[in-house]
């Protein structure tokens, strides 16, 4: 019987020819309806489908921070080692470079408001342990696409895939940055929500193996021997008292300083402090003599109330931007201009 062969680039391929004439008049096929080409045709569209199965990124919630009902994983990447830079005021003048293990997913969820899909990681956030550092917020298209150009626009480790989404730039905005104290290192958490046609959640990850105080003031963290600096100097200065950004109220990272300085003062009833607060120069002074101020009367209002200190010992005193020991020109300048004094009265 004669048999039809198939020339290919390889040789030659036997072609069934019985009946299939047949076949395809009665239904009107084509002739590259083959079964042959329709085989070829399926193992290609079978492979492609596998391999893009393959390269599909495995997206899931981070252990910490589960996503809010109903949403659902839109982009997702997870790097073993890298740098994300995190915003602390809302110029993004004052950042902070956050190195460690990095998750990048961005959710998508329909029929809720930004204000209720924030509060519910706020109050995640909040419960797991974590430390509001910065919020921010907007109110309308505008300000969003604003924030968008000013930060996520500017660090290009941000501008990654989930980024490109046009949901991404929405109707108003809420934006934090807070951190969970560890003793390996801290965990930090940046999140974005926005909604337009839908909501848009951003929840970056960085797992760091170094704190929040060894990053924002490199080489000022120390071992204090208050009593040594304030026999040679009358005052001692303490970087190791943090407040979140803009705000008087002091980060549960201040405790071991407040534990020392409330040692000092039991165990040394003569002494008596000018508790004085400083500020760099960003902002208005008006603000910043007020946050100072703020400030050091919360530190006071602490070693009252929680380490019961005489009232009497201690005067609050804000001074604001008016007696710098660096420049304001640079992040290390301004990290060492924001402290606390303990001048002695």
């Amino acid at each position: 019987m004669h048999r039809r062969l198939l020339k290919s680039k390889t040789g030659y391929i036997k072609k069934p020819t019985r009946g299939w004439g047949r076949v395809r008049a009665r239904l009107n096929l084509r002739p590259a309806c083959n079964p042959y080409y329709l085989g070829l045709i399926l193992l290609c569209l079978l492979g492609a489908a596998g391999a893009a199965a393959g390269k599909a990124p495995e997206g899931r919630d981070h252990p910490l921070l589960p996503r809010f009902p109903g949403a659902v994983i839109g982009h997702y990447a997870l790097r073993s080692y890298d740098e994300i830079v995190l915003p602390l005021d809302a110029e993004v003048e004052e950042v902070l470079p956050v190195e460690g293990r990095v998750t990048q997913i961005q959710y998508r969820l329909q029929g809720r408001s930004t204000l209720e899909v924030y509060r519910y990681y706020e109050s995640l956030l909040k419960d797991t342990g974590f430390e509001i550092l910065f919020t921010h917020q907007g109110r309308n298209s505008e300000e969003t696409r604003q924030w968008v150009a000013g930060y996520y626009d500017v660090y290009s480790k941000q501008s990654w895939a989930g980024r490109n989404n046009p949901s991404f730039v929405g109707e108003d905005f809420r934006y934090l940055v807070a951190r969970l104290p560890r003793e390996e290192g801290d965990i930090f958490a940046s999140l974005y929500v926005t909604t337009k046609t839908r909501s848009i959640v951003q929840l970056d990850v960085i797992e760091s193996a170094f704190t929040f105080g060894e990053l924002l003031r490199p080489g000022l963290e120390r071992d204090i021997d208050y009593e040594e600096e304030l026999r040679q100097n009358g005052f001692v200065v303490v970087y190791e008292i943090y407040f979140a950004s803009g705000e008087a109220e002091m980060l549960e990272s201040s405790r071991p300083a407040l534990i020392a300085i409330a040692q000092l003062l039991q165990e040394n009833p003569e002494l008596s402090f000018y508790v004085v607060g400083h500020t760099d120069n960003r902002g208005t002074y008006e603000f910043n003599l007020e946050l100072s101020r703020r400030r050091a009367e919360s530190v006071v209002k602490e070693l009252v109330e929680t380490y019961g200190i005489e009232p009497e010992r201690l005067q609050a005193v804000g001074v604001g931007p008016v007696a710098p020991v660096a420049t304001n020109e640079t992040r290390e300048g301004r990290a060492r201009n924001r402290r606390v004094e303990l001048v002695v009265r």
